[in-house]
């Protein structure tokens, strides 16, 4: 009944070991300094200024693209209204990224050939001239990896930061429109693009191959125990 109750546990604790070493779980952060304080490996960040003339997707900056169908996204070189910063979702008054997800277009993708695993940026919601909003909307987001998650925009004309920190390395993600749009339509600026390849708090695959190492030194031990 000892052999069987210990059996029993070990496995057990093994299968959680691996359940959680297999768990697709993004972390959503809105605070920049609590990103930078994870980020490790090479970084990229970009503040979008003089990256050249506006475009519709596809386009890119360094190591980062973006794509979509047409018209899902574009980079806009300068202001829309040099009088009004934020309006029509700019960030910082300068060159800036529309998101203009929508029901019937498909997602924005944002992708890298080398990688990362945590990818930030602040945002700001639309408001147009007429006091239209998209506040407070839900945006959704997969990874190639198969994580995925979702969050909401801020409720006012204000600049945030989002960051999203994943278990492992990815090489795209993907945003699309939640089910609490207007219209059929959730459009945001984007600006201030920072990437790192890793993050410190994600544990290696090594230390999980320790932990299991360790339970099957401690069911080894108990069957010597039994056997003296």
């Amino acid at each position: 009944m000892e052999r069987l109750s210990m059996n029993k546990f070990l496995a057990a604790a093994a299968a959680a070991l691996l359940a959680a070493a297999q768990a697709s779980a993004t972390t959503v952060l809105n605070s920049r300094d609590t990103f930078d304080a994870l980020g490790r490996g090479s970084a990229f960040f970009t503040d979008l200024d003089n990256q050249g003339s506006t475009a519709p997707v596809p386009f890119g900056f360094g190591p980062l693209s973006f794509s979509g169908s047409f018209g899902t996204a574009f980079y806009w070189a300068s202001d829309w209204h040099e009088n009004a910063p934020g309006v029509n979702g700019n960030v910082d008054g300068t060159a800036w990224v529309q998101m203009r997800l929508n029901t019937f277009n498909g997602p924005v993708t944002i992708s890298s050939g080398a990688g990362f695993q945590a990818l930030g940026f602040d945002l700001r919601p639309y408001f147009d001239a007429s006091g239209n909003a998209d506040g407070g909307e839900t945006v959704l987001f997969s990874t190639d990896t198969g994580e995925s998650g979702s969050f909401r925009l801020p409720t006012t004309n204000a600049v945030a930061f989002l960051g999203l920190v994943f278990d492992a390395p990815v090489q795209s993600v993907s945003f699309g429109i939640g089910t609490d749009h207007v219209n059929g339509f959730t459009w945001f600026g984007v600006d201030n693009l920072q990437t790192y390849a890793s993050v410190s708090a994600v544990p290696e695959p090594a230390s999980v191959a320790l932990l299991l190492a360790g339970l099957g030194s401690v069911g080894l031990a108990a069957r010597r125990r039994r056997a003296g």
